[in-house]
């Protein structure tokens, strides 16, 4: 017998939404994170109107509630983009960027998870995972059995290297292959004595990838990403790009993490197993967002829950799949699409296409990254 209807693994972006619709229909439902929050997590912190969209439709949060509540930090309806260090486009939005500190956007969802009744377990990691009989193993001896699994564990997600290793063929070694890998430094406005209260991107610092610059009330978040197997040394990279910007090295104290980056899983489902987020490979291969993303797999793994309770006979994994591929995939199909166009071109023609195609078409990007 199942102790539990569902366990969520992660309780991160995809992981709160998933633990609360499926609390919201009356299922035993346990949701438990390796950490203890509010817990450190790096992250440039960018919500989309669409992000805000879905935060509204499952949490009935809207902006004044997120300004009032502390949750946003900061926002701007203004970018520019760079090529190293000569601009090539610059856009007045009609809608604004968000921006949070994951630390304390996790944290307040979460306590809106516990508010309404979900049993959570917080530092309890699993280590291991019994595919076939939905059992999970926890680092301090535990079993944990449930009709249905969500892994929302992230980029390196126990659950989905089990997944992948059943699989074989060397899943699990291409997805690891196609990853990214970030870095980050948050430093306060003070030490840089900066009034910058838009973002900027910058291209032609790293391939396949990119730098940006992140506003925030009390700080500038200052990263760069891009994925593992086009570059080299990321950190050297990153102090490179630092010099770029003028930032001073001996103020920025940085840190890395890996981040999917065009390598999503068409069906990251097995049996009563479900992967949502970043666990999934979920974040979008032009810009990185990922929360939203994060939200809505979390939202269409809940739904198909759902369905296989109120439907013995679903087949959960083509179901499942399906709903990807409609909500998630095409999406993402689309800016890998861009990317390719954008990023596997010879250095010096780099700055024109994107000077070019930016002019172009750049109003119409901002509408897709937003929507």
């Amino acid at each position: 017998m199942a102790d539990y209807d569902v366990v969520v693994v992660g309780a991160g972006p995809a992981g709160v939404v998933t633990a609360y619709l499926l609390g919201r229909a009356n299922l035993k439902i346990l949701l438990i994170d390796k950490e203890f929050f509010p817990r450190k997590k790096l992250c440039a912190g960018l919500l989309t109107t669409k992000t805000i969209g879905i935060l509204k439709d499952i949490f009935n949060l809207d902006l004044e509630i997120l300004f009032q509540d502390g949750v946003i930090n900061y926002s701007s309806d203004y970018y520019r983009i760079f090529y190293r260090d000569k601009q090539v486009y610059e856009h007045q939005m009609d809608s604004s960027f968000f921006y949070v500190y994951r630390s304390v956007y996790d944290n307040y969802l979460l306590e809106l998870v516990k508010d309404s009744g979900v049993e959570v377990k917080e530092g309890l990691r699993v280590n291991n995972l019994d595919l076939e009989n939905n059992r999970l193993f926890t680092v301090d001896g535990q079993e944990i059995r449930a009709r249905f699994i969500v892994a929302a564990d992230g980029a390196n997600s126990i659950i989905r290297n089990k997944l992948l290793e059943q699989r074989g063929d060397g899943h699990r070694e291409r997805f690891y292959d196609n990853m990214a890998i970030t870095m980050e430094a948050i430093i306060p406005r003070e030490d840089l004595n900066s009034r910058l209260d838009h973002p900027q991107i910058y291209y032609g610092v790293i391939n396949w990838g990119y730098g940006w610059v992140f506003p925030k009330e009390d700080a500038l978040v200052i990263g760069m990403g891009g994925l593992k197997n086009k570059n080299g040394n990321i950190s050297a990279l990153f102090q490179e790009y630092l010099k770029l910007l003028g930032v001073n090295l001996e103020k920025a104290e940085y840190s890395g993490w890996p981040l999917p980056y065009g390598n999503y899983l068409r069906r990251p489902v097995y049996k009563n197993i479900f992967l949502t987020g970043d666990a999934a490979g979920f974040a979008e291969p032009v810009t990185g967002e990922g929360i939203y993303y994060a939200h809505k797999s979390g939202a269409l793994a809940a739904k198909t829950i759902l369905q296989a309770v109120k439907y013995p006979g679903l087949d959960m994994e083509e179901f499942y799949s399906n709903l990807l591929a409609e909500h998630i995939i095409k999406r993402l199909d689309k800016f890998n699409r861009i990317r390719g166009f954008l990023c596997a071109k010879p250095r010096p023609l780099q700055r024109f296409i994107f000077s070019t195609g930016l002019r172009v078409f750049g109003r119409q990007l901002t509408k897709m990254v937003q929507e």
